[in-house]
């Protein structure tokens, strides 16, 4: 009786994330292009988690986890941001690329605390650190004052989407000259390629999970990069309803799965024939006028990242060994066409990694809380 009792309640809890977090069906669909799953789930607002499943699980996470704040690296890093994601989002790994140049570069205050979660449990953070004005990741806070590239404000700012993070803090990488041409192409990316890649990466590692639970978990919930209690929950939860949760908050499915595939072949392509001989995106008169590595080069590299795999990411992938082989072979088709070798060039010379391990890692702190820190309240 105690296990149908979980597993129902289970199934409840992802039917019900599953209607609070799904868009708006569109008016109607025509052509394969518009059966592509869409860029983000609906926000979720307080009222979505103020009663059954979803608020114990809340009550739980909010119970067992905390907000921490890392020490700052060295006396110049004054300015303090919270970054929260989702793990293993690739749009996340969009502004922590960004967060870490600045982190790494001498003249600038910033430095970080990623606050990670895994996908379903995500929302409550944003929610509460934008005073219900929207639940996605990656989201950003922190105090503007330092920055005078951002509007005086009182307290706390926080943003979110992705393009108006990496504009805010990095502006450089949007030259003047073609400001408008790079905003474009990272937008076509943000919407094309980022859905896609996510549908065809959740759809095949949820469709066996007998087979590929661990190669989820070690993606999606690694306990090294959240809270112990975020990461037991999603582990119990996976295969009672909480991949069949996800899958239809997100539209994944196998019609969506196919037109990803087409779409990621699609861009892909554009992308290889592009690029050609220039070294980077947006260069012109065939590299004879270079702007550099811009926001477009950014976004192609991190939101293709997860079946690129470069190698600079181990610390966010699972083995190749333990992921299902359609993955393995979209992996490698995209990394023997110019574009993939553009994404694998990026992370080379491009990306701030861990000097001592070589890799992207992440930077957080602890965020469990013992029962002594719940009841003294701390």
């Amino acid at each position: 009786g105690r296990k149908i009792y979980r597993t129902t309640y289970c199934q409840i809890y992802y039917a019900q994330l599953a209607r609070t977090m799904s868009p708006p069906e569109p008016a109607s669909i025509q052509g394969e292009s518009n059966k592509l799953p869409p860029e983000n789930a609906r926000t979720m607002t307080k009222s979505d988690s103020s009663s059954g499943p979803l608020a114990v699980a809340n009550i739980l996470i909010s119970i067992w986890s905390k907000i921490s704040q890392r020490e700052s690296p060295s006396e110049s890093k004054t300015a303090h941001v919270r970054l929260i994601t989702i793990a293993a989002s690739h749009y996340c790994e969009k502004v922590r690329w960004v967060l870490d140049v600045l982190e790494r570069d001498e003249t600038s205050p910033y430095y970080y605390t990623e606050d990670a979660h895994p996908p379903g449990f995500h929302s409550w953070e944003p929610l509460e650190a934008s005073k219900g004005a929207a639940s996605i990741t990656p989201m950003v806070i922190f105090n503007d004052e330092s920055n005078g590239n951002i509007e005086s404000n009182t307290g706390p700012t926080a943003l979110w989407e992705s393009s108006k993070i990496v504009e805010t803090f990095l502006p450089t990488l949007y030259p003047s000259e073609i400001a408008d041409e790079v905003r474009d192409m990272e937008a076509d990316l943000g919407r094309r390629l980022g859905p896609a890649v996510r549908c065809v990466a959740y759809y095949y590692l949820f469709q066996d999970l007998e087979k590929y639970e661990k190669a989820a978990m070690d993606i999606a919930a690694d306990p090294r990069k959240m809270s112990n209690i975020e990461s037991t929950l999603w582990g119990k939860f996976l295969p009672k309803g909480l991949a069949n949760g996800i899958c239809k908050s997100l539209k994944i499915n196998e019609d969506t799965k196919r037109a990803s595939v087409q779409e990621i072949r699609a861009v892909i392509k554009e992308i290889s024939e592009k690029l050609g001989t220039q070294e980077y995106l947006m260069d012109q008169e065939g590299g004879r006028t270079s702007f550099g590595f811009t926001a477009a080069d950014l976004s192609l590299a991190s939101l293709a990242y997860p079946l690129v795999r470069p190698p600079e990411m181990e610390y966010w992938l699972a083995n190749s060994e333990e992921v299902p082989p359609e993955l393995n072979a979209l992996t490698e088709e995209i990394r023997a066409s110019r574009a993939g070798q553009h994404v694998l060039k990026m992370y080379k010379e491009h990306r701030p990694v861990d000097e001592q391990h070589g890799v992207v890692v992440m930077k957080y702190s602890n965020r469990n809380r013992s029962f002594f820190q719940w009841m003294f309240g701390y």
